[in-house]
């Protein structure tokens, strides 16, 4: 039977299930027709048949109260399957509620829209949490799912520790879905609602590329028993509050936990970090300073307190001192501390006789000071709308503001380096700004490119930035003037129809992977008027390219390798292709052969000799989540996703062997080898640059910390090009860092 055929005949049971009139049972029964649907939710990893269900209330002291007890429905006919009733009438609109699903049998483990022939046992748990109010707007399209999975375990710790009030909790709900998902329902915001209708059979496109690319290594994990958010997401340890900073020194961290006050925490074994102790502070702390055995913490409203931590297992408030306004960040100069006061300025306390604190001098800044730095006899101040304020201390009995400058949006953060201000500028999404502070007096913006949603990929040409881009209005291929590195600007940008992943120049040419879409042709002999030449669907999803002569290979996702005839751009042909075990995210090729990153299934070698023909030589399974591959003479690099760089010897394609590997703190998401340098795109852990002279020992020589996650990376000269979300395009000076 074909699908159109299937989803008619589906079709036809949902009208006479909704519109029959016979049949009864207990709220445990399988769902009969006299039922309204409206009432019902659904449990989906697949469709959930026989899974136990428990309802919740939630209170703020974070006790739970078991109201209801289901079981899923099971079903000739996939819609009928994993059904339960939700009690959405007899819930309350301010109180929180907890749904949580155990077991059950999965009957749609690929999440294709058909019933399996044989179900999948399901050892582990999903839940989804909001507000009765939010159940009740969504009602008869309520799912619990793995992404309502993910929120909840964002928030696990409001639901064990309190919150508040139910509002509070709702906003922090909302707060938890930042890099996860677009909009689902289509009007305009990304909130709750949009993960507690999540299905996963036509709204995975909707999710961002991480947890797209491993979403079924998500469901493997909850079907084998194992809690998600401990095996791929949140690997450390929980803090009690809500960890704003942290200052490591030798085998112990010292965290800013918010409204739980300083934590300590053992870190002696990396891979079991533990809390040793903790002390609660009167306010909201915010930032932290070691200095010998003393911490001092900007307390929020409470201003200054002053912590001796010679016994880290014992410690105490030695003195604090209230601030005007509410102490966000502060930096420690020999006796002096300088806090970052909020709504109050900069405030300059005298802390050499650390029982007694005192003020002794202030400025107020006009804006909210949000962070500080300080440089020899200079303090910047990140401080909100009013932007950059450059302050002189060198007398700090008098301190006088010497210059500032505007940035558009809210200054959250400041760091210097050399001559350039780095603010990080936020109002609804994040951006650099890049400021020249070699005159103090006159600062100016050097330069930043904003580019909506997240950039995928870049090729530098000349003085050229083609930039692949995912967003919710505009993906597509932005260019970009880079003659003056200081000053890039947008020349032109062009809608493709669907997310953009990578991006190959060849002449007067750029190929692109366009995700589900396939590969797109666009002219670009006249960068200010781009425009699509043609374009050919793939039967998988489209990440990556490689264009040989008149050939181009495509990484298409489940589809494994697609190669495509491009001796007429007009017309491109499909010539063969090959599945490979994972998912194809990139290609190199080598002469007659190619090397695909294939996922979860590491590092496939394919024979293209015969180009009708390909064929699968050999592989080799990688630790991690094979994302990118570079080949340079007879050694492989693959960004494994959390395992990091792999460097795999190919010298015999036919026995490949991984001679090494290095961990990198994020996620590697791409890697570029410049002599006997890896660069890794390491998501949130920014750029990470790796000895690779000796590659059976690299080593991480340095890195590159941005406030977005970076997707790929490109060098050009001394020139780094960053792609990520967040990001736009950030230019990096390797010169700096050496």
């Amino acid at each position: 039977m074909g699908k159109k055929t299937l989803m008619a005949v589906r079709l036809l049971v949902i009208i006479l299930m909704i519109t029959g009139c016979s049949g009864g049972g207990s709220n445990n029964e399988e769902i009969s027709n006299y039922k309204p649907l409206t009432d019902y939710g659904t449990a989906l990893l697949g469709n959930l048949a026989e899974a136990e269900v428990k309802i919740y209330e939630v209170n703020s002291d974070g006790t739970q109260n078991l109201l209801w007890e289901e079981t899923t429905s099971s079903g000739e006919i996939l819609e009928e399957i994993g059904n339960f009733n939700m009690h959405v009438n007899e819930l309350e609109d301010g109180k929180v509620y907890l749904y949580r699903v155990i077991g059950g049998c999965d009957w749609d483990v690929n999440d294709d829209g058909i019933k399996d022939d044989t179900c999948t046992q399901n050892k582990g748990i999903i839940r989804a949490i909001s507000l009765g109010k939010d159940f009740k707007e969504i009602k008869g399209n309520f799912k619990v799912s793995l992404i309502s999975e993910i929120i909840y375990e964002r928030v696990a710790k409001y639901v064990k520790y309190g919150f508040s009030n139910s509002e509070e909790f709702r906003n922090i709900l909302n707060q938890s879905i930042n890099n996860l998902i677009t909009d689902i329902d289509g009007d305009g915001e990304i909130t709750i609602k949009d993960i507690l209708i999540f299905n996963p059979v036509g709204d995975r496109d909707k999710l961002t590329k991480y947890y797209r690319q491993l979403y079924f290594r998500f469901v493997e994990t909850i079907h084998s028993g194992k809690n998600v958010y401990e095996e791929y997401i949140n690997l450390g340890i929980d803090t009690p509050g809500i960890s704003y900073d942290v200052e490591i020194v030798d085998n112990t961290a010292y965290v800013a936990d918010g409204d739980s006050g300083l934590q300590i925490i053992n870190i002696s074994d990396i891979n079991n970090p533990r809390i040793v102790s903790n002390i609660d502070t009167t306010g909201y702390a915010m930032d932290i300073e070691i200095v010998g055995d003393t911490a001092y913490v900007a307390d929020g409203r409470s201003g200054l307190q002053i912590i001796d931590i010679s016994d880290m297992n014992n410690p105490r408030i030695v003195s604090n001192i209230d601030t005007p306004g509410e102490a966000y960040d502060i930096e420690i100069v020999d006796n002096t501390a300088y806090v970052a006061d909020g709504g109050s300025g900069l405030q300059i306390i005298d802390i050499s006789d650390m029982n007694n604190p005192r003020i002794v001098s202030n400025i107020d800044t006009t804006g909210y000071a949000m962070d500080i730095e300080i440089v020899g006899d200079t303090a910047y101040v990140a401080n909100g709308s009013s932007g950059l304020w450059i302050i002189d201390i060198s007398d700090i009995n008098n301190p006088q503001m010497i210059s500032s400058i505007n940035t558009p949006d809210n200054a959250q953060d400041v760091e210097i380096v050399g001559n350039i201000a780095y603010i990080a500028d936020s109002n609804e999404g994040l951006r650099i700004r890049i400021i020249n502070i070699s005159d103090i007096n006159n600062p100016q913006v050097v330069s930043n490119v904003n580019i909506p949603g997240y950039t995928m990929d870049v090729e530098v040409v000349g003085d050229t930035a083609y930039v692949a881009n995912v967003s919710r209005r505009d993906s597509g291929l932005y260019i970009i003037d880079i003659s003056d590195i200081n000053n890039p600007r947008i020349v032109s940008n062009i809608n493709t129809l669907r997310e953009t992943y990578d991006v190959e120049i060849a002449g007067d040419t750029a190929y692109v992977a366009n995700w589900h879409s396939g590969l797109q042709i666009i002219d670009i002999s006249d960068i200010n008027n781009p425009r699509i030449v043609s374009n050919i669907n793939t039967p998988g999803e489209a990440y990556d390219i490689e264009i040989v002569d008149n050939t181009a290979y495509v990484a298409d996702g489940r589809s494994g390798l697609q190669i495509i005839d491009i001796s007429d751009i007009n017309n491109p042909r499909i010539v063969s292709n090959i599945n490979t075990p994972g998912e194809a995210y990139d290609i190199e090729i080598v002469d007659n052969t190619a090397y695909v990153a294939d996922g979860r299934s590491g590092l496939q070698i394919i024979d293209i000799s015969d180009i009708n023909n390909p064929r699968i030589v050999s592989n080799i399974d990688t630790t991690g989540y094979a994302m990118d591959i570079k080949i340079v003479g007879d050694t492989a690099y693959v960004a494994d996703g959390r395992s990091g760089l792999q460097i795999i010897d190919i010298s015999d394609i036919n026995n490949p062997r991984i001679v090494s590997n290095i961990n990198t703190p994020g996620e590697a998401y791409d890697v570029e080898i410049v002599d006997n340098t890896a660069y890794v795109a390491d998501g949130r852990s920014g750029l990470q640059i790796i000895d690779i002279s000796d590659i059976n020992n690299p080593r991480i020589v340095s890195n590159i910390n941005t406030l977005g996650k970076v997707y790929s990376v490109k060098i050009v000269g001394n020139i780094a090009y960053l792609v990520g979300s967040d990001l736009g395009l950030y230019v990096v000076d390797l010169e700096l860092l050496k």
